[in-house]
């Protein structure tokens, strides 16, 4: 559970969350966590992933979910630098 509050900055409903399929063994232990949530709307058939930006030591885990999940877009809602992090 440490793990997974070193890797987010804000809170992730498990109902639907982006699990990682390939991913290191700590990441294993925690169930291929990173702190993404898949979001769908009524109006689309479209899903989209909600993420925060990556941490410096979360950065390989957001560019493997990218890989994974193939989605076109990404688009940060956040500031490029919050609270130096």
């Amino acid at each position: 559970m440490e793990m997974m509050v070193s890797k987010s900055i804000a809170a992730v409903d498990d109902d639907n969350r982006v699990i990682l399929k390939r991913c290191t063994i700590t990441d294993l232990q925690l169930g291929g966590y990173i702190n993404a949530s898949f979001v769908t709307t009524s109006e689309s058939v479209s899903r989209f992933i909600a993420t925060q930006g990556p941490l410096s030591h979360t950065s390989e885990d957001f560019w493997e979910m990218i890989i994974q999940y193939h989605y076109p877009v990404i688009v940060m809602l956040t500031r490029l630098v919050d609270n130096y992090r």
